[in-house]
């Protein structure tokens, strides 16, 4: 029991932690550049790892950022930044 609990705060510390580096790098890259944009597909994609992880440990963190990070990206579709093959494809059809 105690074991469980050890671990179940492991976990958060470290979900926790890995949230605050990523806002922390998003706050530097917007004071950096000025007009930094956020890639909302980024979001996606972690949620999309991160929710299967979350199944397999049996963790509800994972989990729960997982499902959480993957509505933040869909809500938030239409500013996904284009890839290079995107842009490649884009650049294709106007010729």
């Amino acid at each position: 029991m105690v074991e469980s609990r050890i671990l179940t705060i492991l976990v958060l510390s470290i979900g926790l932690i890995a949230l605050a580096i990523v806002l922390v790098i998003f706050k530097m890259r917007k004071v950096q550049a000025g007009t930094s944009k956020t890639d909302y597909r980024v979001f996606f994609i972690l949620g999309i790892v991160w929710l299967p992880i979350g199944l397999a440990i049996d963790n509800s963190v994972f989990l729960v950022l997982g499902i959480v990070y993957m509505i933040i990206g869909l809500a938030n579709r239409d500013k996904w930044a284009k890839s290079k093959k995107d842009a490649y494809q884009d650049k294709i059809i106007e010729e």
